[in-house]
């Protein structure tokens, strides 16, 4: 029997999704290497420390791990340190032997801001270069602030894309919700008007599926996140040129963070539900609901629109409308001027074989109306 295939091994894993237990087990493994020792060995020590009266011994584990980290740090450093030891903590609390540091043992690392963070111009450009399946995937990462794990795990069936009539509402914009793939955190979303649009011409070229993942790669499997970073990072080469090479997907998240810090309308209880931080809206008992959401990405669209804003959409289609019942209103004229030339054709005692909506017909392909009744005319007299 492996030591994965332990039952300590098993408690600690069971819950956790299947990027998280893979990355978990090669960190844990480093660990099993230098105590030497099972993981139910570990955990039994560990629970007959736990008994003893003596603060050297129940903190034994502690002083283990510090050893551990201090090995680590001829390797490592920075956020991959402290993955590390974040594994090995995880393997003691999921078996209810949580392990007790004192403050400042395992410090946290800071974290760097960006050097360059893409501005709206630049994630245009990127856009533009894109295919629409990549389109789909900076949108969902830009205007919904999803990691690549969260987009690559995308059910169609999960998301609230067809509207009651199976189509898809690309003229609105639609609240969502998922829980975070590494932290189980819930995120509040929204899908603009853009999103959906684009999402309508991608499912269209995959006949409008109702199930399975998003998201598919060349050979039709589920797109993973290496490879859409991977994708994502060949166009901004191609968009951006030189500082292109800087691009990783995750910027379009800081992005999107950059926005809502930057809309002071929207408070941070808010930005935290929105990014999926977890902690939601002090003092609360509740998330904020859709429509709050909705309210709250209102204000902040502005700022990470890529093809402008929702208003613009609905002039257009306004505009689209308007030309429409001009089309339907020049038609009934032409309809009436044609009804008034067979009449009149009638009066002369002409019979047209040509009926209004032959001469209509006309009108529309050769630009007249009233030739056809002069060339009866001309042949009645030579008769």
């Amino acid at each position: 029997m492996t030591w994965k295939e332990s039952e300590s091994v098993k408690t600690w894993l069971t819950g956790l999704d299947k990027n998280s237990k893979h990355d978990y087990e090669l960190k844990f493994s480093k660990f099993l290497d230098f105590v030497k020792m099972t993981p139910d060995e570990i955990l039994a020590s560990r629970i007959k420390d736990m008994t003893s009266y003596d603060p050297r011994i129940r903190s034994a584990w502690e002083q283990r791990i510090l050893q551990w980290r201090e090995e680590l740090e001829k390797q490592y450093k920075g956020w991959t340190l402290h993955q590390h030891i974040k594994a090995v903590m995880s393997f003691f609390s999921r078996n209810r032997v949580k392990l007790m540091f004192r403050k400042g043992d395992i410090p946290t690392p800071r974290t760097k801001r960006a050097e360059w963070i893409p501005n709206n111009i630049q994630i245009r450009q990127l856009y533009n270069a894109a295919d629409v399946r990549n389109k789909c995937i900076l949108l969902f990462s830009y205007q919904c602030g999803l990691s690549p794990i969260d987009i690559s795990q995308l059910n169609i069936e999960n998301l609230p894309i067809y509207d009651s009539n199976c189509q898809i509402p690309i003229n609105d914009t639609v609240y969502f919700e998922l829980y975070r793939e590494k932290s189980n955190i819930l995120t509040q979303a929204v899908m603009s008007s853009e999103l959906l649009h684009d999402l309508d011409v991608y499912l269209r070229s995959r006949d409008y599926p109702k199930q399975g993942p998003l998201f598919l790669s060349h050979k039709g499997k589920r797109l993973g996140p290496i490879d859409m970073s991977l994708t994502l990072k060949d166009v901004a080469k191609l968009a951006l040129g030189e500082l292109g090479k800087k691009f990783k997907i995750s910027l379009l998240r800081k992005s999107f963070q950059d926005a809502l810090d930057n809309t002071p309308q929207v408070s941070r209880a808010f930005t935290e539900s929105m990014m999926g931080h977890g902690k939601g809206i002090t003092g609360s008992y509740s998330q904020p609901s859709p429509s709050e959401i909705k309210a709250a990405y209102d204000l902040v669209h502005p700022k990470v629109s890529i093809n402008g804003y929702v208003q613009a959409r609905t002039d257009l289609k306004d505009m689209s409308q308007k030309i429409d019942r001009q089309e339907e209103q020049g038609n009934l004229v032409m309809k009436t001027l044609a009804r008034m030339v067979v009449k009149e054709m009638k009066q002369e005692g002409l019979l047209s074989t040509m009926t209004p909506q032959q001469i209509l017909e006309n009108y529309v392909a050769y630009g007249y109306i009233i030739e056809p009744v002069k060339q009866k005319k001309k042949k009645v007299k030579e008769e």
